[in-house]
């Protein structure tokens, strides 16, 4: 988080290869973590007035969510993977479903690059949506 890199360089900038995700010359700090999202509700309103971030397509009107991040391969055509380093983390699935159920909009999108190369924490999740009852499209 940005507000952990001021802090470190303003306390002392050879700290900043400590922080979580930075890499520097002088090394590379612990793995990166999911940043807490700002609560949807204090996002303000969702309206035509304001396209095109908030309506794509046939998902008029969606929200975006994402259940993971980063991707570990190194594929060719793709530059995702230049981001993460390769790493990818995934959030758990009681998160993904406590926010998915303050979601208002019918519609998901879904910004993952990778959302489900883990069998079994996809399976997780669709089994919680099933069971908590949550239809989007």
């Amino acid at each position: 988080m940005i507000t952990d890199v001021l802090a470190a360089a303003a306390s002392d900038r050879k700290s900043l290869d400590k922080v979580p995700g930075v890499m520097t010359l002088a090394g590379e700090g612990p793995r990166p973590r999911f940043v807490t999202e700002p609560r949807r509700s204090a996002t303000g309103s969702r309206s035509v007035a304001s396209p095109p971030a908030l309506f794509i397509g046939v998902l008029d009107p969606c929200a975006s969510i994402e259940f993971s991040r980063g991707c570990p391969w190194d594929c060719v055509f793709c530059s995702a993977w230049t981001f993460y380093g390769r790493s990818y983390r995934t959030k758990s699935p009681d998160c993904v479903i406590e926010e998915l159920a303050t979601i208002r909009e019918p519609g998901i999108f879904l910004l993952d690059d990778v959302a489900f190369i883990q069998a079994e924490h996809g399976m997780r999740i669709g089994e919680m949506i099933a069971r908590k009852g949550i239809r989007k499209q």
